[in-house]
C-alpha cells in the first residue's frame, strides 16, 4: 500500500517539474520581459486585504483574531502603492 502513494507522488512531482521545464522554456523562447510594475494595483490589493480583513474579524470574532493578518497585509499593501504614486501607469 506504500509503494502504490510513493510511486503516485513521484510521478505527479515529475509530472509538476515537467510543466514547469516546459513554461521555462516557452518563456525564454518568447522572451517576454515585465515592462513594469503597476503600483497602482498594489493599492487595489491592498485595499481588498484591508476590507477583507476588518469584515472577516467581525463576522469571525475570536480572542486572537487570525484575520488582522489580512489587516496588516492590506496595509502594507496600501503603503507601497502610495509611496509610489509616480510610478502609477495611467489608465488607457
Amino acid at each position: 500500500m506504500v509503494e502504490i502513494w510513493v510511486i503516485l507522488s513521484s510521478v505527479t512531482l515529475a509530472v509538476i517539474i515537467g510543466i514547469a521545464v516546459v513554461f521555462v522554456l516557452v518563456a525564454r523562447k518568447r522572451k517576454t520581459e515585465l515592462s513594469g510594475k503597476d503600483y497602482r494595483y498594489f493599492f487595489y490589493i491592498g485595499l481588498v486585504y484591508l476590507i477583507g480583513g476588518v469584515v472577516l474579524s467581525f463576522i469571525f470574532p475570536v480572542d486572537v483574531s487570525y484575520f488582522n493578518f489580512f489587516v496588516f497585509m492590506g496595509i502594507i499593501f496600501i503603503a507601497m502603492g502610495l509611496s509610489n504614486l509616480d510610478k502609477w501607469k495611467k489608465k488607457e
